[in-house]
Parts: C-alpha cells; structure tokens; sequence
C-alpha cells in the first residue's frame, strides 16, 4: 500500500566492512571532507562491532581494534591537513626547502606509511639520524619515487617525539659499608 514505508534490508556489517576495506585507497580528495566522511564511517563499523562484541561475538575483537586504529590515524591527518601549515610562509616546508607536489594518492601514503614506519622503530625516536636512515633504506625499496617526503615525515614525527624519561642515577648496593670493600 505504502512502498516507502516498507523497510528494505540494508547491507550486512560484512558487507559495508568490505566495502569500506576496498576503498581504502581512493576516498581521499584532499579535503578534510573526505577524511569526515571516511571517519564518520569508521564511526559506524566501530559502533556495529562493539555491540557485536557486547552480544558475544568475539571473533570482531580484532575488527574493532583495526577499525579504532584507522580512526585514531584519520583524526591525526584531519588534524594534520588543518593545522600542518599553521606558523608557515605560504609554499614553504618546515625545512625552509620548497615541499614536494604529491598526489593525494601519494601524500596519503606517505602520512600513513610514515605513522606505520614511525611506530615500528620507535626504538631509534631520540636518534635522529639512524631513524631517518632506517626511512631512507625503507622507502628506496618500498617506495623510491616518494624517498624525501617519506624521511622528511619520518624524522618530521621522531621531532615531535616527547623528550625520553629522565632516569635517576642508581647507586650499586654491595651490601656492606664503603670503607670495608678494599680491605
């Protein structure tokens, strides 16, 4: 009687995961749009899977924390796409160097490579130059075409790094008094 009031089955979970999972590599158009529309259907799997998981499911346990993954890097570069530039002259890089023209293509892959490459080797955060040899050797195998922009990110986070912990010196307990060890 009524056509439009009769619900019609939408896509499963699997399905708009899949779909969200196939798309990874072409929704990004520059714009912060782009990324608010890629994380407002992150947002939406995460709530899907975390009430699956509520009703027992655990097999979406590692989904969920894929999917919160993706959302914690897709704020990152929302806010990198907003504020990056902030404190800049116009067309200049952080190194005072003109920045290299990336499709957006490529800049994705360099900011999400770089933040994978990053936490991988955070042992070398506070050595700047073995981390950015470490991105160069990485980057002229995996990407060659894309070597600058991917140090230049790389050492670009390790800068950003807070200061390591400061550890107190430690004094040896032998156990017994000063004066009586070179008796």
């Amino acid at each position: 009687m009524f056509p439009s009031l009769v619900p019609t089955p939408g896509p499963t979970f699997s399905q708009r995961l899949a779909a969200f999972r196939e798309s990874a590599h072409d929704w990004f158009d520059g714009t912060p749009q782009s990324i608010d529309r890629r994380m407002e259907k992150c947002s939406t799997l995460i709530a899907t899977a975390t009430a699956a998981v509520a009703n027992d499911q655990l097999d979406q346990i590692p989904t969920v924390t894929e999917l919160t993954a993706d959302r914690k890097a897709l704020a990152a570069m929302r806010e990198d796409l907003l504020n990056g530039a902030s404190g800049r002259e116009a067309g200049q890089a952080p190194s005072g160097r003109r920045p290299l023209k990336l499709s957006s293509a490529d800049a994705r892959r360099v900011y999400l490579g770089s933040r994978a490459f990053y936490q991988d080797n955070l042992d070398a955060r506070y050595d700047l130059p073995e981390i950015a040899e470490r991105a160069r050797r990485y980057a002229q195998v995996e990407c060659p075409h894309l070597t600058e922009a991917f140090v230049a990110s790389v050492v670009e986070s390790a800068k950003n790094a807070p200061p390591p912990p400061r550890t107190a010196a430690v004094q040896p307990s032998t156990g017994f008094p000063d004066g009586a060890m070179f008796l």
